[in-house]
């Protein structure tokens, strides 16, 4: 009797505990639920206790209905970069090209270095400039860029026989080489973790199912000795 009795007070204190932990879990977790019902039930008895002519209440009861609490948000450190993209990161920042989207940086880029990077030539240089290509893809074909002197610079012939002068600025591949060569760079954004409170309410649940499991056989086992 006294095991049984031990036994008892042991199973009565962890269903304590489990009702505890579950509670506070649930409350948590229901937070959010019962603050977003609780607006809606009172901004239902708003809208209805006058007449329906008044707008400015309904504008008012919607209003309160797309109240919610969100959810807890954790940021993270940004993602480790290497020291060659540290140190160029820093250079874009002291050169003032370094931006929030890739967007961004290609505008700019292509405004200050639009004439830099130019396929027109009088004559024929006597080296190939660096952001001329040997060829280009345009619209999935694959085109040889060439000078032609007739047209005074660097293009290609397309499938309709016309002669079209190069654009850098429109070749994504040419282009991205020569940004990275400027220290043209998009910043790496911060990034978010969206975390729930009722995560927290399931694992109080389960903890208190293997409680009450050990409890339960725990009796039956003395109860059979």
């Amino acid at each position: 009797m006294k095991k049984l009795k031990t036994v008892l007070m042991v199973g009565i204190v962890a269903l304590m505990s489990v009702m505890f932990v579950s509670e506070d879990a649930f409350a948590r977790g229901g937070r959010s639920s019962s603050r977003s019902s609780s607006s809606r039930s009172s901004s239902s008895r708003k809208s209805y206790s006058k007449p329906s002519a008044n707008k400015p209440s309904a504008r008012k009861s919607w209003s309160q209905k797309k109240k919610t609490v969100k959810p807890s948000s954790r940021k993270t450190a940004k993602k480790k970069m290497t020291p060659a993209q540290q140190k160029s990161l820093e250079t874009a920042k002291k050169n003032g090209t370094a931006f929030k989207s890739k967007s961004a940086a290609q505008s700019a880029f292509k405004t200050k270095h639009a004439s830099k990077y130019k396929s027109k030539y009088s004559t024929k240089p006597a080296t190939r400039p660096s952001h001329i290509p040997q060829n280009t893809n345009v619209g999935g074909v694959n085109y040889n860029v060439t000078y032609n002197q007739g047209m005074g610079g660097y293009g290609y012939m397309n499938t309709l026989g016309t002669f079209m002068m190069y654009d850098m600025m429109s070749d994504s591949i040419m282009r991205n080489r020569m940004m990275a060569q400027q220290h043209y760079i998009v910043q790496p954004p911060v990034i978010v973790h969206r975390t729930s409170s009722f995560g927290g309410a399931i694992l109080g649940v389960l903890f208190g199912i293997v409680i009450l499991a050990v409890v339960f056989f725990g009796i039956v086992h003395i109860m059979k000795n």
